[in-house]
């Protein structure tokens, strides 16, 4: 079932390269999302910290739950397809409306060389600016927090309160609009409708003939998505990082 974690993730690096994409179309919308909230709203460096758990939440909640035999293959296939079209559809969105926070963000040369100050350094330069609109940290550790909840329900209420410093960081680090967070919601919920569709179903409940078939069908399709990926930064002309947890410091 690892191999599916590592099919989700193959996915994610995309979103770099799509917020390439979007930054040449010309069009950026954030004046007409932005808020008298996100004018008022102080900078609170050490909400960085809330921020940058997001990067492990959804694969924490996913290995909790299979480590404690809480989650079949089943499971957690449909919670892998769910989380793809959310992907999908969050992607197409950026496409559609391009925003850019760029006009949030504090100039990284007036930050200063402490801990909190270098990871939001840090976190400004591994992500675009663009895809700001649907905020992808609020859609995914929402959609995770509900399969979180099914699963560990005792624990929920520590969830939620990291979840909700998450969101007023993703506003207090200057990385999103206040809408950013509430489009989140909205997308993130609707995928785990979609979670709840395929399980009343019964999908993607089927036994694979041998573990090495399943295998194979994981890494084929995780190769399958790097290549994809490979062909749309060349397409593009992208030559920054990928949106990858790695370098620190750097």
């Amino acid at each position: 079932m690892l191999l599916i974690l590592v099919l989700g993730y193959a996915f994610h690096l995309y979103y770099n390269p799509v917020g390439h994409l979007a930054s040449l179309e010309g069009r950026n919308f954030a004046q007409f999302i932005t808020t008298p909230l996100d004018r008022a709203m102080p900078f609170m460096p050490w909400f960085v910290l809330c921020y940058q758990l997001a990067y492990f939440a959804p694969t924490a909640t996913l290995l909790a739950a299979i480590l404690t035999r809480r989650a079949d293959a089943p499971l957690v296939r449909r919670a892998l397809a769910a989380f793809l079209a959310m992907l999908y559809v969050q992607y197409a969105i950026y496409l559609i409306f391009p925003v850019s926070a760029s006009a949030l963000r504090v100039d990284p040369t007036t930050l200063g060389g402490g801990f909190l100050d270098r990871l939001i350094a840090y976190q400004y330069r591994i992500a675009t600016p663009w895809n700001a609109c649907p905020s992808l940290h609020v859609s995914a550790c929402w959609y995770f927090y509900r399969l979180f909840t099914l699963n560990f329900p005792r624990l929920r209420w520590a969830y939620l309160a990291w979840f909700a410093g998450m969101v007023v960081g993703t506003m207090a680090i200057k990385i999103h609009f206040a809408l950013d967070t509430a489009a989140g919601l909205v997308i993130g919920a609707s995928a785990y409708r979609l979670f709840e569709h395929l399980t009343r179903r019964g999908s993607l409940a089927g036994v694979w003939p041998s573990t090495y078939g399943m295998a194979a069908f994981y890494l084929g399709s995780s190769a399958l998505a790097l290549l994809g990926l490979g062909a749309l930064i060349h397409a593009a002309g992208y030559d920054g990082p990928l949106y990858i947890v790695t370098g620190f410091g750097q």
